[in-house]
């Protein structure tokens, strides 16, 4: 085999890599409202465990959580300010903060499960349980900008 025709073989095999990178992120946002669409999947397009990741945490959010709203966000990392987040909020108004916070430790533990399936994606993925969605809702419609 050529080189030329290795490199057109290899150059079909990443366009097909990348269609599926794309399938797999339209399939997110049939569960989650993406607060920055644009933003999420730049940044974890060419990050198939990430993907991965969103989509085995959300299988454990709806264990925990099943009547929630999920949103999801790339954020600026709180730790460094040069480093972004995907963060997963789950706005579950049917416990009080005292029952999510208590549900949100088990939900931890079965979570952290994933850290040795996606050790890279882990450390830049995150999740908020909170019981009340008004900011979600605002920064979804523009009328605030978090990002």
């Amino acid at each position: 085999m050529s080189i030329k025709s290795r490199d057109k073989k290899s150059e079909r095999i990443m366009e097909k890599t990348h269609s599926i990178n794309l399938d797999n992120l339209k399939n997110i946002s049939n569960d989650y409202i993406l607060l920055n669409e644009t933003e999420i999947y730049e940044f974890i397009k060419d990050m198939d465990d990430f993907v991965g990741l969103i989509n085995d945490s959300l299988r454990i959010f709806k264990k925990y959580f099943p009547n929630a709203k999920y949103y999801l966000a790339l954020e600026e990392d709180c730790e460094c300010s040069d480093l972004d987040d995907i963060v997963a909020y789950i706005v579950n108004k049917d416990g009080s903060f005292d029952e999510n916070y208590e549900t949100g430790e088990f939900l931890f533990k079965d979570l952290l499960k994933l850290k040795t399936i996606y050790p890279d994606a882990w450390l830049k993925f995150g999740y908020i349980v909170e019981d009340d969605d008004e900011y979600y809702e605002l920064w979804r419609k523009g009328i605030i900008d978090n990002y």
